[in-house]
């Protein structure tokens, strides 16, 4: 295998490198994938591009291969490089209280904010919000009736992963209104459908 471009802008805590475009940050190595590709980030959403040189700053395309999160997980058990979780020593959380932070997180909450929850677990508000975005503990997933109720959602209402919460959204003249992020499907379809009526829809 050809050497490591190991990538010289900034790294999370994992160790891949960030990219600030358009107005956000992206893994370093997706987009390396896709400009070599000549694909969109949103055409590959919803898989993960795996390293085959182990090397989270790499960003060389020749060693990036595209899959899935199971078969991201299998390369790690194969290679060794399963130690995760609530299994690194260091570790504060489990599998069990990152479910938890997941799916009860509310924004500014007082009980289960961001704040509430780092105090309540003992870790930092960044533990929190990178257990959130899957930053860490990207294992630890929805089981699969909740995966079968993502894509059964109504018109207008999306899952949003970042904070577990259903998101409701309506295109009013050409403009996205944003409705809010909600604790249920039901209730997101309720704020989606009150908004389409007052419109007309």
């Amino acid at each position: 295998m050809v050497d490591c471009i190991i990538f010289a802008g900034g790294k999370n805590a994992a160790g891949y490198g960030r990219r600030y475009v358009n107005g956000r940050y992206h893994l370093a190595h997706r987009l390396a994938y896709c400009e070599h590709h000549g694909v969109s980030l949103e055409s590959i959403k919803g898989l993960e591009v795996r390293h085959e040189c182990d090397n989270p700053p790499c960003i060389n395309p020749n060693h990036l291969k595209l899959g899935t999160h199971d078969d991201n997980m299998k390369d790690k058990v194969a290679r060794g490089r399963q130690c995760r979780g609530e299994t690194i020593r260091t570790s504060k959380l489990t599998d069990e209280a990152v479910t938890y932070i997941r799916k009860n997180h509310r924004p500014f909450c007082k009980q289960n904010g961001t704040l509430a929850l780092a105090v309540r677990f003992g870790v930092s508000k960044s533990t929190i919000t990178r257990a959130l975005t899957k930053e860490l503990w990207a294992h630890v997933s929805v089981d699969s009736e909740s995966r079968k109720i993502r894509k059964e959602a109504p018109k207008g209402v999306c899952f949003h992963r970042e904070t577990g919460k259903w998101q409701a959204r309506i295109k009013v003249n050409g403009k996205t209104r944003w409705l809010g992020l909600h604790g249920s499907i039901d209730e997101a379809k309720q704020a989606y459908d009150k908004v389409a009526a007052e419109v007309g829809r």
